[in-house]
């Protein structure tokens, strides 16, 4: 199955298969993919292809399966790190109004996977995630999100990166352009 994955993930980049094709094949595998293995490969090529390949509108059409397929890959899954490849790629996609508010609720300890322990480094991904995706309140969970740094090389990583998620556009280019 690895490499039919493989094999399909060349013609999409060919030309050969459409990108809403290979991405409706991978939400109906991913549910009964049970090896690890095909899984992140599966889920490394469904981000790229929802990020890359898809248009604005093809990506708000696609966001919700999406995402309702990957928390149910990190919800049924009994290996942690199972788990953990479905919320991270979960993560890393996740536009959805309802998406956004669950990520931010697991950040703020609201909301919970049962069977996945967020680290400190996870709860600041997090936290760049939403600041990327311009939630409400977004200065002030960063803001938070450093002041909750253990780990003082976390915190100077941290730091660093703060200004490129910064609301301030001035901001945001005066640290690219550094």
């Amino acid at each position: 199955r690895g490499a039919a994955w493989i094999t399909l993930w060349e013609e999409l980049l060919e030309g050969r298969v459409p990108t809403s094709k290979f991405i409706g094949l991978a939400l109906r595998a991913l549910p009964r993919e049970q090896t690890e293995q095909n899984v992140q490969l599966i889920l490394e090529y469904l981000n790229v292809a929802f990020w890359k390949f898809l248009s604005d509108e093809g990506r708000q059409n696609v966001a919700a399966t999406l995402e309702k397929v990957l928390s149910q890959g990190f919800y049924d899954s009994d290996s942690p790190s199972m788990k953990s490849t479905y919320f991270i790629s979960f993560r890393s996609v996740v536009t959805t109004n309802e998406g956004l508010a669950f990520l931010e609720g697991l950040w703020r300890g609201d909301e919970e996977i049962a069977g996945l322990t967020l680290a400190e480094n996870d709860e600041a991904a997090i936290a760049l995630d939403l600041a990327v995706r311009s939630v409400p309140d977004a200065g002030r969970i960063v803001a938070l999100q450093l002041a909750r740094f253990k780990n003082l090389d976390n915190r100077s990583r941290f730091e660093f990166v703060m200004p490129a998620v910064s609301g301030n556009q001035d901001t945001r280019d005066s640290f690219f352009e550094s």
